[in-house]
């Protein structure tokens, strides 16, 4: 998620509620949870194909070199919504 979040910081998440594009969302794909950015909610439509019910696009921030929905598909399971880094550098992430 570079440059918004870099390895080893320490980051709040708070329970998903209503979700916007462009969140920087913690999702459970491939057994792991990872921190991504919300890119089409469902019903939007990617890659020539419009998402399910529950079905969530989310991407990184530095695209040529992530895993994100464009190689494990769309994320169901969305588990909270990073909203401030406390470590090494204090702020809100956006």
């Amino acid at each position: 998620m570079e440059p918004t979040l870099s390895p080893g910081d320490q980051v709040v998440a708070v329970r998903p509620g209503r979700l916007r594009v462009g969140d920087v969302v913690v999702v459970r794909a491939r057994g792991i949870e990872m921190v991504k950015r919300l890119a089409v909610l469902p019903g939007g439509s990617v890659a020539g194909r419009t998402l399910g019910q529950g079905e969530h696009w989310v991407l990184g921030d530095r695209p040529g070199r992530s895993t994100d929905s464009r190689s494990f598909g769309p994320v169901r399971e969305i588990t909270g919504v990073v909203r401030y880094r406390y470590l090494p550098r204090p702020g809100p992430v956006r």
